[in-house]
């Protein structure tokens, strides 16, 4: 079980730092959805709401 609080809270702090040291200058737009897919996620989750911003995938 901790493993996976460990995984959810690593994963929403590598986005909020992604978000502002890679895409500073143009920001992941953080909303509820990206949270939640990222808290569920955890690192995974991080990473493919980041790749997809970079690819400008799925409107992220």
């Amino acid at each position: 079980m901790k493993v996976l609080v460990y995984n959810t809270v690593a994963g929403l702090v590598l986005l909020f730092v992604l978000n502002y040291t890679v895409f500073a200058a143009d920001p992941i737009d953080i909303t509820l959805w990206k949270v939640v897919l990222t808290a569920v996620a955890g690192v995974v989750g991080a990473v493919f709401i980041a790749g997809a911003h970079y690819l400008g995938l799925l409107g992220i």
